[in-house]
């Protein structure tokens, strides 16, 4: 038999390679565009620069709480810490330290806070609240400053009248319309009204001619503490700031018309600068993410 019976039938190798084929080979010596070299556009995305944080937020490893301003702005993270110094310093201000020393010190720390919400004004289009609350905190360095010496205890006491107006101004301008304050809120600001009405019964008989003034101070910030409660700022520091400043009054009152407290110079001192500090960093975050929002 011839040799080409032996040969098994179908197509040749190069039918069934297509680079073997004419047309195979016309595509390959095809000049074609270059393919798009996709790693430097990848590197160039990931080597820009993201925009700063406008959040002060000073990371999650710092002392201080995020806070609300430009993180650009050095002034005001220097008047965060040094508030924060002045008010831990008085808290451990030996007794034996008088005179205008000890007064200087006991205005830093809210003082510094005052400084601090006029350097915010600044940077916001619609400052009202933030004057507001610069005013209302110089009222309170003034209280602090008159409480701190002798004799002016009535000047005291109508500085931070005027200091819980402005705050109550300050957190009714915030509330959103219609109200409509939750459960939680609602049975919180009960709560407040019944122990400033009980506190104050028990408070009366020992108050002789600041009986009026008292009651009118007593008046004004239960009111702040309810519109604090009520708020829309950042609920979590504002209530808070809010019902601190109460204990820290409420302690105050009791250690100077009913006898002494153990370790009242302490408490009322920490509660009242924290409760300052809270309502100051709950006001300016809210502002602060308006601002950009």
């Amino acid at each position: 038999m011839p040799l080409r019976a032996d040969r098994p039938r179908g197509r040749s190798f190069c039918s069934l390679n297509p680079i073997a084929t004419p047309l195979g080979r016309r595509v390959l010596s095809r000049k074609w565009p270059p393919a798009l070299d996709r790693s430097k556009e990848k590197k160039s995305v990931m080597e820009e620069p993201t925009p700063a944080d406008p959040i002060n937020s000073m990371g999650s490893r710092s002392w201080l709480p995020p806070g609300p301003l430009p993180s650009a702005d050095q002034i005001v993270r220097l008047l965060w810490r040094f508030s924060l110094l002045g008010g831990a310093l008085y808290l451990v201000l030996p007794s034996t330290i008088e005179g205008p020393a000890r007064v200087v010190i006991k205005g830093l720390g809210v003082g510094l806070l005052a400084a601090l919400a006029f350097r915010v004004i600044r940077h916001l289009s619609r400052p009202v609240d933030g004057w507001i609350l610069a005013v209302a905190l110089s009222f309170s360095c003034l209280g602090d400053l008159f409480l701190a010496m002798r004799g002016t205890f009535l000047l005291g006491l109508s500085s931070f009248l005027i200091t819980h107006l402005l705050y109550l101004t300050l957190f009714v301008r915030s509330w959103r319309r219609p109200l409509r304050p939750s459960r939680t809120r609602l049975a919180v600001s009960i709560l407040v009204l019944l122990f400033s009405l009980f506190y104050s019964q028990w408070l009366a008989p020992t108050l002789g001619s600041l009986a009026l003034p008292v009651a009118l101070y007593v008046c004004a910030i239960t009111l702040m503490v309810v519109a604090g409660l009520w708020s829309s700022f950042s609920p979590s520091w504002v209530w808070v700031g809010a019902v601190l400043f109460l204990v820290s009054d409420a302690i105050l009152a009791a250690d100077r018309f009913h006898g002494q407290v153990p370790f009242a110079g302490f408490l009322i001192w920490a509660t009242y600068y924290l409760g300052q500090y809270g309502i100051v960093l709950g006001v300016l975050h809210a502002r602060w993410e308006k601002e950009i929002s």
